[in-house]
């Protein structure tokens, strides 16, 4: 039995600076039934975020130092 709320299904956040890179992330998630929401940057991704969300995150390890660091301080 699926405990989580239909409104809150788990999603995938990808942070990645390169639009083509969450375009590509975008369309595999979701052409497998995987909810997706894409940032330009962790900054972007930190705003929207909302405490107790189900998910994963896939973050560019490429992305300025600050960037990442501010990302991963999300997880709980």
């Amino acid at each position: 039995m699926n405990d989580i709320p239909t409104n809150r299904l788990p999603t995938a956040y990808v942070v990645d600076d390169d639009e083509s890179i969450r375009t590509l992330w975008r369309w595999l998630m979701e052409s497998n039934g995987v909810a997706v929401r894409t940032f330009a940057t962790a900054t972007e991704f930190i705003e929207s975020y909302r405490s107790g969300d189900a998910g994963c995150l896939v973050l560019d390890l490429r992305l300025p130092r600050h960037e990442r660091s501010g990302a991963a301080g999300v997880s709980e």
